[in-house]
């Protein structure tokens, strides 16, 4: 969230102009502009106590735009991918300081990237993607990919922005000798405030483009592993729902699951038939093939991809997802259950599973490594 001291000294400017508004005054546009300054600032106190609550802009340099730590342009990843190895030179030709063109980097780059729907022709935002120092070595490596999927109202920034997880990366890269997995935050849901639920329905097949499109495009564009063993999915709220759904519906495709203060099952206001065509009966029906309880309840599959549970003992889904953990190892599945206490539904509580789950979910993926992206 915002610094406190931020906080507070919004908080005093805002008393102070609220009570220098009712003051007598010689001109009554002085007045008024005083009261009008009032109402803005009482609004952004408003704004800043929501914030407080969710942490969704955790700096003020987050409230000003700043979408990741070290975001950069496709500028300049070319030039630090022309960089690694021979051609160091390049870098420093386009105008990128040295910091950037420097191969000892002890920190990844993120990335805005257009995912073409070619599958599944869901219209989707432009993803982020994290490439960790690993990425940058000589030659480059088929490294795993742990795919994060923000929530509703939401967009893939929110885990560079308010999740720190290219932070959380960098830290765990450093302990790894640059090593981390690179991570591929997709949109799931199309805009702000739609809610696809990630399945196929009637606001496009989200689901399609999450397993199939996303994938291709890393896979071709950033030299990454395409295998089942070389991929992990994880989410967050909504996003955390559609990463345990998913990873359960598509064992093949995922090593394994994370998920992080996830719904029970799909839910929208006025009902599945929103997200289903048919009858309510026959959404009814559809849904039951994307609600988690009812996979695990009816479960025959022979891949059982392990999966992190982690919530706050606070937040809202704390007894529905302690109810799935028992469903899933029930069935012989790998959990991990965290309760973060005193935590709620925020994106403090995501940044700390994130950065629980991510050596768990790293080791699973570096422990497949295969030698060729296509390997099983």
């Amino acid at each position: 969230m915002i610094d406190p001291p931020f906080l507070i000294g919004l908080g005093v400017v805002t008393a102070v102009v609220v009570a220098a508004s009712w003051l007598p005054m010689r001109r009554s546009w002085m007045r008024w502009s005083v009261r009008g300054l009032s109402v803005v600032l009482a609004l952004l106190m408003a704004a800043s106590a929501v914030n407080a609550r969710y942490a969704y802009l955790p700096t003020v340099a987050s409230a000003f735009g700043q979408t990741a730590t070290d975001q950069v342009s496709w500028t300049q990843l070319r030039a630090l991918e022309r960089a690694s190895g021979t051609g160091r030179g390049d870098g420093l030709r386009l105008g990128l300081s040295r910091r950037w063109v420097d191969l000892e980097l002890h920190h990844g780059v993120v990335v805005s990237f257009p995912i073409p729907s070619t599958k599944s022709h869901f219209h989707a935002r432009a993803a982020q993607v994290y490439l960790p120092p690993a990425y940058f070595e000589s030659p480059r490596p088929f490294l795993p990919v742990i795919e994060l999927l923000h929530g509703s109202p939401g967009s893939p920034p929110d885990w560079t922005r308010g999740g720190f997880a290219d932070v959380t990366a960098d830290k765990y890269a450093a302990q790894n000798s640059g090593f981390a997995p690179i991570l591929v935050m997709p949109d799931v849901n199309g805009s702000w405030t739609s809610d696809s639920e990630c399945v196929n329905g009637t606001r496009g097949n989200a689901q399609q483009y999450l397993t199939i499109d996303v994938r291709n495009a890393i896979v071709a564009r950033f030299h990454a592993r395409s295998d089942a063993l070389g991929w992990a999915i994880a989410g967050l709220s909504e996003g955390a729902y559609c990463a345990l759904q998913i990873g359960l519906r598509h064992p093949e495709l995922y090593a394994a699951i994370g998920d992080f203060s996830g719904e029970e099952g799909p839910s929208v206001p006025g009902g599945v038939q929103r997200l289903f065509p048919g009858t309510p009966t026959q959404a009814r029906q559809l849904a039951a093939g994307y609600d988690p309880a009812q996979i695990l309840r009816h479960w025959n599959g022979l891949v059982r991809p392990p999966i992190w549970f982690e919530v706050g003992a606070q937040d809202v889904n704390v007894k529905a997802m302690a109810q799935l953990d028992l469903h899933a190892r029930a069935d012989d599945f790998e959990t991990r259950f965290v309760a973060q206490q005193a935590s709620v539904h925020s994106f403090a509580a995501w940044r700390n599973a994130f950065r629980d789950a991510l050596p768990w979910l790293a080791g699973i993926l570096s422990n497949s490594a295969p030698t060729d992206p296509g390997a099983a």
